[in-house]
């Protein structure tokens, strides 16, 4: 817990000197454990109570530990309500669409040796599983990552916070492989066989593998930016390294460093879909790295590698090349023979190593994506404004009628009970914050639980005092056995309700994630406040001579029913209704699931003028069904406060696009849809620019690629994404019973 204070610390204020965030640190964990007791000790002292010394003292750190960083982000210039974070029903976020890098993917398939389309429906299935746990490896963020369409991937992410969002567009993109190789050396009579080979070749980034009986044995790899594998010193072998001069996105000339790898066999390679785990380290030196560990197979082949160009002398050590997504990121020399674990160091920053760590747990990408999202929005809270209203209200009144039962019927009891209610309150938002949760719908309703559960604890506890009261017994012998006898009972039913909450966390779905986490903080929270925090209340009360009675109401007076004696009925009665429930569940089928479990169809559409989603939720509802969900999209320009806008997206659970697609067009028509029309110029013939056009220096121009080809210029009413128009198109063409090829390239649009 401490050192996820300091983390948070350490993330609020990267600007600040080491020593002074790491006095910072120090003083924070001296008020968060010392203090609390300190503080704790000398109130007992003051109310004449030693005996509740530590008592006191553990409420204190319970507080301290949850309100110090709710403390220092308001310190921090937040605002209280910014201190929590809300998931995408409540808050919105931002929806990004990622599409499959085909150029790439073929590159990928063609140096394993296969097609580009092997396995890919199954690969894209298990990349939405490698991103979410990239972009969500706690399982509490919320973010939403879904396959779209034949190569998509559509990911979620709450709130609008550019560089977080820009930090989860570096997970997602990122390939995550992770291999062992080592650098080619001229001392070793192997490698001097392609060292020549490699000499000759041109230094591009390109063509770059040197090939021995048709087998690639080694290659030019790139170096990462900012790292660098020169030979340094005489006691390493020395390795082959040479300079590129490349043009990097600025059409600027850049140098980057290039070094010879000597290629493992593919049977014997090192890679990382043999890593069990990858943590954040600290080295001797006190830079941070990352550390790993093998399975058995993976720390058999590592033991091989490592055997092999293990140091043949004092002088003389091989390097070994840790190449992350094809860069070679440190090249540390080879000191002993390694198996099971070893360590990554670097140029990284604290940031950088997080992500690492977040991406090579997560796993290598099955296939390429473009770096850039096709699509990028904005998208308005799930739930809409009034929805949300509606909700606070609930719980408001809710909780207004709980504290009013609470104070009214068990009084002075009763006034307790709300005390510790607003403990478990304060500890739950606190938590909430100090681990980065995320609230969300379910996780509100996973925290209103926990209040109803926290009540009834204090319920049991009463309702035990009221019966040892009415036996005679003291207030004080009362609120003893009152709180001994009813905790077996609180204590097991809390803690089948957290096995629960464990087995959801494990194995749900980010939503139910959010609803676990929330209830298992709230349960434990709700034990200490009922349990601890109250129990240490009515004990202080009543040794200050506070407490003298106890009055209740009681609304059934000694109840005389044979509850016992009528289980038959009852076992009778509660079949019928299980079975009757369990009849109705199957015979709705798949209309008992959502979108999220059957799939379904998504359709963006755009209006002339803004509408509120008011305007128009209602004929959508009559078209489909209920179960819809509308979301409203804005771009940079837009603001997302407002409630009415041009862009808007459906989700449905009809799985016909045709059909959504007529069906919005049929339902919104009269309000205005905005529609692209297209023009299109006469088809003509490509020419063979190579005799008909010469460059400024009086050349005869290249041959273009699409000689003897047709042709036409496509103009569009509006602005439209090459992504759409090039689906569109090639769709349309495609579906034309003529003998025209489909189109390889869309290369210019007006």
């Amino acid at each position: 817990m401490l050192w996820l204070l300091a983390q948070q610390v350490e993330q609020s204020a990267p600007s600040q000197p080491q020593a002074a965030s790491g006095w910072l640190i120090f003083w924070l964990i001296l008020g968060v454990i010392f203090l609390p007791y300190i503080v704790g000790s000398a109130l007992a002292h003051l109310l004449k109570l030693k005996q509740f010394s530590n008592r006191f003292g553990t409420i204190l750190f319970a507080l301290a530990a949850t309100l110090i960083p709710v403390a220092y982000q308001l310190g921090n210039g937040k605002e209280f309500k910014d201190c929590f974070r809300l998931g995408i029903d409540l808050k919105g976020g931002t929806n990004l669409v990622y599409q499959v890098d085909r150029d790439e993917l073929k590159k990928m398939r063609a140096t394993q040796g296969e097609g580009e389309s092997k396995d890919l429906d199954q690969s894209l299935n298990n990349m939405v599983g490698a991103i979410a746990r990239r972009v969500n490896p706690s399982g509490t963020e919320e973010v939403t990552v879904r396959r779209v369409g034949a190569d998509r991937i559509e990911v979620i992410i709450p709130g609008a916070d550019q560089a977080y969002t820009e930090e989860m567009k570096s997970r997602i993109t990122k390939l995550g492989t992770l291999e062992f190789q080592i650098l080619a050396a001229e001392e070793n009579p192997e490698h001097r066989e392609f060292i020549g080979k490699a000499r000759e070749l041109p230094a591009t980034l390109t063509d770059t593998d040197i090939v021995s009986n048709g087998v690639v044995v080694a290659r030019w790899v790139t170096v990462a930016e900012g790292q660098s594998v020169g030979p340094g010193g005489g006691e390493l072998l020395r390795g082959l390294v040479r300079e590129v001069t490349t043009k990097n996105s600025d059409n600027e000339d850049v140098t980057v460093q290039q070094a010879l790898v000597v290629l493992t066999p593919k049977k014997s390679e090192v890679t990382g879909q043999f890593l069990t785990r990858a943590t954040e380290q600290m080295d001797p030196t006190g830079q941070m790295v990352v550390g790993f560990r093998f399975d058995s197979t993976g720390a058999v082949r590592f033991g091989r590698l490592t055997e092999k160009y293990r140091p043949t002398d004092a002088d003389q050590r091989y390097r070994l090349a840790v190449l992350l997504d094809g860069k070679i990121h440190t090249a540390p020399a080879l000191n002993e023979v390694i198996t099971d674990q070893g360590q990554i160091s670097g140029n990284f920053t604290r940031a950088e190593i997080r992500q690492l760590v977040d991406v090579l747990n997560a796993g290598a990408l099955d296939v390429p994506l473009n770096t850039t999202p096709i699509s990028e929005f904005t998208i308005s809270p799930l739930l809409g404004a009034d929805v949300q209203q509606k909700g606070v209200t609930a719980i408001s009144i809710s909780a207004i009628v709980v504290v009013v039962f609470m104070a009214v019927y068990y009084l002075k009891a009763g006034m307790i009970a709300v005390l510790c209610l607003l403990m478990n309150l304060v500890l739950i938002m606190g938590t909430m914050i100090f681990v980065q949760g995320t609230f969300t719908l379910p996780g509100l309703a996973g925290l209103v639980l926990t209040i109803g559960m926290a009540v009834d604890a204090n319920v049991l506890i009463f309702e035990r005092i009221r019966e040892e009261l009415n036996r005679g017994a003291s207030v004080r012998m009362a609120v003893h056995n009152g709180f001994d006898k009813a905790f077996s009972a609180i204590v097991d039913s809390n803690i089948t309700t957290l096995i629960v909450a464990i087995v959801l966390f494990m194995i749900g779905t980010d939503q139910v994630k959010g609803f676990a986490v929330t209830l298992f903080i709230g349960i434990v929270m709700s034990m200490f406040s009922a349990l601890y925090f109250g129990r240490t209340v009515f004990e202080v009360l009543d040794q200050k001579r506070i407490l003298k009675k106890l009055p209740m109401f009681s609304i059934v007076k000694s109840p005389n029913i044979d509850f016992v004696g009528k289980q038959k009925l009852a076992l009778v009665f509660s079949a019928v209704v299980i079975l009757g429930g369990l009849a109705t569940f199957f015979s709705r089928g798949n209309d008992n699931l959502d979108i999220d479990f059957r799939g379904g169809t998504m359709v963006t559409f755009e209006f002339e003028e803004p509408h509120k989603q008011s305007d128009f939720r209602s004929r959508l509802e009559e078209k489909f069904d209920s179960g819809i969900t509308i979301e409203r999209l804005t771009t940079g320009d837009e603001s997302q406060e407002a409630e009415a806008g041009r862009r808007w997206r459906l989700r449905t659970v009809n799985d016909s696009s045709e059909e959504v697609e007529n069906g919005v067009a049929d339902a919104l028509g009269s309000l205005g849809l905005k529609r692209v029309t297209m023009e299109a110029s006469e088809v003509v013939a490509i020419a063979d620019t190579s005799e008909n056009a010469e460059t400024e220096e009086g050349d005869a121009a290249p041959k273009s690629a699409f000689a003897g080809g047709l042709q036409s210029t496509l103009k569009f009413s509006s602005e439209i994404s090459m992504v759409t128009a090039t689906e569109n198109i090639n769709e349309a063409i495609s579906g034309l019973a003529t003998d025209y090829p489909e189109p390889s390239a869309l290369y210019r649009l007006t």
